[in-house]
């Protein structure tokens, strides 16, 4: 990949100087940071199970082998 980006430092933290087309269009491109609707479709959703959600928890430590 290549980049047309420039970084310069700024109290120790990069700061990008213009931009980067390439990355933007891996980004964009990307079936994981922008999923498809089809597989979004197919997936499943959770639901809140409110005030049982101590139980799973505890649950969900035994079976880690927590105590």
């Amino acid at each position: 990949m290549t980049s047309n980006t420039r970084t310069s430092q700024q109290g120790g933290v990069g700061i990008c100087e213009g931009k980067s087309t390439d990355v933007y269009k891996a980004y964009a491109d990307s079936p994981i940071t922008n999923t498809p609707a089809e597989a979004v479709a197919n997936g499943h959703g959770i639901e809140d199970v409110g005030e049982a959600t101590p139980l799973f928890d505890n649950i969900w430590v035994e079976v880690k082998g927590g105590n």
